[in-house]
């Protein structure tokens, strides 16, 4: 049985997400622990990001990208919360080929 993640995150930014994109970062790690996480990549630009990875979640039927940073004793920061519809097309396989 795998351990359980500690999560944090910004207070701030989880109001501005909350306001702006209508997702929070507690209903995102609510996604995560439910086993509705697609998929763990590198981020895209590591030579600025090196210390990050993507978590990519399924959320009200589309895709997520969630760069997060790997801290001591299994705890995670959680940076932002991005939709995606190209991740929505590749892991969810909804989009142009679905469409009449």
């Amino acid at each position: 049985m795998t351990k359980k993640c500690n999560y944090s995150f910004s207070a701030e930014k989880n109001y501005k997400l909350i306001s702006e994109r209508k997702v929070s970062f507690e209903e995102i790690i609510s996604v995560i622990e439910s086993n509705c996480l697609l998929d763990i990549i590198e981020h895209p630009n590591p030579n600025k990001y090196s210390e990050q990875k993507m978590y990519i979640v399924k959320f009200n039927e589309y895709a997520y990208l969630v760069p997060f940073i790997s801290e001591v004793d299994r705890a995670v920061f959680l940076k932002t919360i991005i939709p995606r519809h190209k991740a929505t097309q590749k892991y969810l396989k909804i989009g142009k080929s679905n469409e009449k």
